[in-house]
Parts: structure tokens; sequence; C-alpha cells
């Protein structure tokens, strides 16, 4: 199903409308970007799709797990098996879940040990200051796990004066939640230091019993600079989480659905950055030097038995280079180019009892070598183009060269913004693709060795509006995109006996459309709102094309927001729309795995706050408030009506005059 032209022919008439609306505000703040480029970039002069989510929209929404604030971003389909903790997949634009990078604070977090996917079930939003997120191929400027989009969890930096902050909440399923953070800083540093621990009782998960599933987080992060001259500055960040969540097992042999079991897992991940900044000329030729790291250890449990383990390890080293030119002769415009090496080497670890059907018991690592080459033009008069080109070396594949290119022009009296680009992704097999073992289901999961890498191109073009000064604004994005190669898994070999993962033949295919609209009915009154249709399809054995696993083709949301009492008070409520979905469901062996349709659900939020001190701010929510009934993952029930209530405490805190 095409739906290019119908987008094409909405973009040219709202161009052509867009002549004749009112002029946009010259005066509004450009939103600057760290992560669509390899150095910061205007939002306007971004070809790519982007979504910013700031601090000001999480406290309003009072999220507890960021997953729930990436369910309103256009593109995205989360897929969360159960109640809140349990393992948690984001599919952007009908990709995998391991086709986006997961930055926090600009360090690769995918875990390698858990099929490259980042674990966005232990990501909380304490001490998470931004989140910027980038759609389309972005492995020119990122790597392999950037195939279809980058998010970049921005922590927060000191600032001012020495601040002392903290939360407190409790609520359903004997949840309490708590935090506090030290920050602070002047022209030449900045700190912060912050920790978050959560502590919930949970649900039931499957369809029958009554076992609720638990689940308990502990998070510490930090981050500090220092100025050391006008032109060399260092910069260090960290992250450390220790996890364990209850979960239910699937009944192989009598239902084939998840039953009350007492298996637990818990994982730890940490994330690590040092960061170095040499800028001798003001910004026209800086250097950057930078060490990463990003480890997690997960270990699984039945009945407090050890039943395996997985650790992965990920070391990163970077020197970006950075020339910035300006031409006002022949084409006024900026001009920077940016040239990059990187070195990363990962280590596989699994670890696990050995049975009839192996041994899980491995170690594996892969090193590879990248060169990076953007260049970026930003005219005078409004158009901004890109370019840019990534090879990589690694030991395990054949050599592998990706690239993008963007374009973008702001009318500035119309506010009138078109944007598009097009580009090239890869992404590597993974280590439990290719190597991984599990035993604890019949049939077991074996690996694939003889896997190939994914290959992806895809283009996108669209518009943002703005009319009445910035009070409304509107976007539309067509997508398209092919992968080759795609990686499934679990598919049963009768020669093993057992599940694998296997390359499929053909191609794969994503189109579809993003909307995104705003509205602000007052300082204090303001609405955002946003759709996507999409059609993913995947090639179907015996030729032709079938539509992909939990991919729903409508999702949308919108979020309503009122401030009052001068800023003392607020109002926020938010819905967020999942259309209905395939999803696979494996009945007891021998029977051959079925497919079945996953309902429309709609989750509905309500989330209060009232400043009742200068210091100190109450707030309460009601989550799943129409109490829908419903499951993001055959089998496995999603969390019901539930509400909480806290405060919030910082030391200074100055609000507006009452």
């Amino acid at each position: 199903m095409s739906v290019a032209k119908p987008v094409i022919l909405l973009v040219i008439h709202a161009v052509l409308y867009s002549q004749i609306a009112g002029a946009a505000d010259p005066e509004r703040v450009e939103t600057v970007l760290v992560t669509a480029s390899r150095t910061p970039v205007p939002v306007a002069s971004t070809g790519s799709s982007v979504t910013v989510i700031e601090h000001a929209e999480l406290e309003q929404r009072q999220a507890t797990a960021i997953s729930e604030i990436l369910r309103n971003v256009p593109g995205f389909a989360v897929s969360r098996n159960g109640v809140m903790g349990s393992s948690t997949q984001i599919r952007v634009r009908g990709a995998e879940g391991n086709h986006v990078m997961v930055m926090i604070d600009g360090i690769e977090a995918n875990d390698m040990a858990q099929g490259d996917e980042f674990a966005f079930a232990h990501l909380l939003a304490a001490d998470v200051e931004r989140i910027e997120i980038i759609r389309g191929p972005q492995s020119a400027l990122w790597g392999s796990d950037a195939l279809a989009g980058v998010i970049n969890i921005i922590t927060r930096r000191g600032a001012g004066p020495v601040t002392a902050r903290g939360s407190f909440e409790a609520g359903s399923f004997a949840t309490r939640n708590g935090s506090a953070s030290l920050s602070g800083g002047t022209d030449r540093y900045h700190f912060n230091v912050g920790g978050s621990v959560l502590d919930a009782g949970g649900s039931n998960i499957s369809r029958v019993g009554d076992e609720d599933d638990g689940y308990e987080n502990a998070t510490v992060s930090f981050s500090g600079g220092f100025d050391a001259t006008e032109w060399l500055s260092l910069l260090v960040t960290g992250r450390h989480v220790d996890a364990s969540n209850e979960w239910d097992e699937v009944d192989f042999f009598v239902t084939g659905l998840p039953m009350d079991s007492d298996v637990e897992s818990e994982s730890v991940q940490d994330v690590a950055q040092v960061r170095l900044e040499v800028d001798p000329f003001a910004g026209r030729w800086t250097q950057h030097l930078i060490a990463a790291y990003a480890g997690t250890d997960n270990e699984n449990y039945a009945a407090d038995v050890d039943t395996g383990s997985n650790e992965g390890k990920r070391w990163t080293f970077t020197w970006q280079t950075d020339y910035r030119l300006q031409t006002a002769q022949i084409v006024p415009a900026d001009h920077t180019f940016t040239f990059a090496v990187e070195y990363e080497d990962e280590d596989f670890t699994q670890r696990g009892p050995a049975s009839f059907f192996g041994d899980p018991n491995q170690d594996r690592d892969a090193q590879t070598t990248s060169v990076v080459g953007e260049y970026r033009l930003l005219a005078a008069n409004g158009p901004a183009l890109s370019a840019g080109v990534r090879h990589d070396d690694n030991s395990e594949f054949r050599d592998d060269t990706t690239w993008r290119v963007t374009a973008s022009h702001l009318f500035a009296a119309t506010g009138t913004r078109l944007r598009g680009g097009y580009g090239t992704g890869s992404k590597n097999p993974t280590f439990t693709e290719r190597f991984g073992f599990f035993a604890t289901s019949f049939p077991p999961f074996i690996g694939n060795p003889d896997l190939t890498p994914e290959r992806s191109k895809g283009w996108e073009v669209g518009l943002d509006q703005d009319w009445s000064a910035g009070r409304l604004s509107l976007g539309v994005t067509y997508f398209n995109e092919r992968l080759s190669n795609e990686i499934v898994s679990f598919v049963f070999d009768p020669a093993t006996v057992s599940f694998t993962s296997v390359n499929l033949e053909g191609t794969s295919h994503r189109e579809g459309v993003e909307v995104t609209g705003a509205f602000k009915f007052s300082d204090a009154l303001q609405l955002r709102a946003n759709y996507t249709f999409l059609d993913a399809t995947q090639p179907e054995v015996g030729g032709g094309q079938e539509r992909e696993l939990r991919r729903p083709r409508h999702t949308g949301g919108a979020s309503l927001n009122y401030s009052f009492q001068g800023g003392r008070g607020n109002l926020n409520v938010n819905f967020a729309h999942t259309g209905d979905q395939l999803d696979v469901f494996f009945p007891p062996f021998p029977l051959p795995q079925q497919t079945v349709t996953l309902d429309a659900f709609n989750l509905v939020a309500v989330a209060g706050s009232w400043a009742a001190h200068r210091n100190i701010t109450l707030f309460a929510r009601v989550e799943n408030v129409l109490d829908d009934d419903y499951e993001e993952v055959y089998g496995f029930s999603g969390q019901g009506l539930a509400a909480f209530a806290g405060l919030r405490v910082s030391l200074p805190a100055a609000l507006p005059p009452r």
C-alpha cells in the first residue's frame, strides 16, 4: 500500500497555503540539537525528522519510566511484557528494537548481551533533563545500531547556586519511588550528583493466577565539567543502574501462555565517559578526545537457583576534529567540516548449565575501526545542506560504507520549513543471534553464526509550518525505507529441533506518514498531538509480502497542559492510542506457531501539581484512567488503573510572585 502520492500533494498544498499565512515570530528562540549531527546544529537546518522532549514536559506528565513518555513520539511503537520493569521494546518506523541507537549523554548504551537492544525497562526519568530523537537512517554518523534512528538521553547539568532536590511518591501496587540530587555551577565548572530508588510490588502479568510480579530499581548518575582555560575543558559523566524484576515464564507444554512462576532477573548497567575538548581558535578549529565505556551484567534465577547469565562490555575511543569556515564573497554561508576516527572493542560472555542440546558457556569479542566525515552548509538566506559518510572495518564482517544527505530550507517570513533526506544503514548480527543459547524453553534457541549484516536505505520528505507567531504549528512527514537481509529469530529448524535466527530473502518494506501538531490557546493552555500511519511488511514464504509483527498501523496521542495561578498549579491530561497489531503465539510443541491479533487500546493519564510553598510542590497522577484491559505482547497483561501521589522539595528555589 503506497501513501507517497497523497502525502506529496498534501505537502505541496501546505507550502502554497503557507505563503499567504501570517508570518512567524522572528524572535522565537531556536532549539539546538547535539544528536542530529556530529556537531551541535539548529533544528531549522536539520533535514531529518526530530522530536525534542524538554524537562518541563517530563515534570508536567510526572513520568516514572521514560518508555511511557516515548509512547507519544511520532513513529514509535512500544511493546512491554506486562507491568513496570518488564522487558520493553521500542520500534521506530517499523524497524526492529535493536535498530535504534540509545545514548546516555552521548554514550552508546545498547546492551550487546541482550540482542543489542537498549533496556528501556530500567530507564527512569529521575535526573533526565532532555531527550533528543532523530528518526531515519543515521548509520553514516553513529554506526551499526543507528539504522532506524537515535535517542539521546541527556541528564541534568549543574548551574548556578548549589541546589539540593528531592522527591518521593507512593501509590498503587505497593509502589514507593524516591530521588535526590545535588547540583551547582559557575562559569568555570559545573556538577550534578543524583540517585533514585524505586520499589514496586507489581501486579499479575499472566491471564490466570494471582501472583504479583514486583520490580526494584536503584540508579545513580553524575556529571561534572571544568574549564581549565578558555580553550581547554573536561567533561566527565556516568550512570549506574541496579535492577531486578520478577516475571512469568511461558507454559510451553500445556497452554503456551505465561503462568505464575518463581523466576527473576537481575540487571546491572554502567555507562561512563571522559571528554576532553581543545578549542584554541574560538570555535573555528576544535578537537575532541573521548573515551567511553558501557557494560551490562544480566543474571536469571528460578526458585533462587542461577539458570544462566550474560555480560557485555563496550569500550569506545574517539578523536574528532571540527573546522568551521565562513564565506562572504561567493556564497554567504557557514561551513562545518568534521572528521572522526573511532575504535570500538566489544566483549560478550554467556554462562549457564550445559544440557543435551549444548553448552552455553562462551566468550566472544569483536572490534571495529571507523572513519567518519561530515560536511554541513548553512547559507545566509535559509538553505541548509549536509552530507555524511562512514566506513567501518569490522573484525567479524566485510568492510561497510554508509552515507546520507539532507537538505532543509526555512522561509522565515512565513514560518515554513521544507526538509528531506536520504541515507543508507547497516546492522551487524548480534552476539545473541550468532552465538546465543537458551535451553530454558522447548525447543531451545541456538544461534546461527552464518548470519550476514542487515542493509537499509531510506528517504523522507517533510514540511513544518508555523502560524500566528508560533501559536499554531503543523508537521507532515512521509518516509519510505527498504531493508534487505532482515534477521528474524525463533525460526524453527527441524534439523536441530530448535529455534534459530535466519536472514530473510528479499526486501522488507516500511513506509508511512507522521503528522504532528501543537496549538497554544494561551500562555497557560497548550495542546500537542501526533498521529502515525505505518505500513510495514516483510517477505513471505512462497512470495509476496506479509505484515510484520508488533507494528500497529495506527498510533497517536495528545497531551493537554494547563498552568494556573501564575504557574503554581499545573494539570496535564495525556492520551496515547495503539492500534491493533499482529503477534505470534507458540502453542505446545509440536503444534505450529500461529499469528494472532492484539486489540487496539487507549491509555489515558491525568497528572496535577501544586506549589504549596516556595520550596515544596505536591503532585498526584492517575494512570490508565479508563482501566483499559490490554496486551502489548500476546498473553502478557498490561498494567491496570493506578494512582500515585507525592511531593518535590528544592533548596534553594524561587517561584513566580503570588
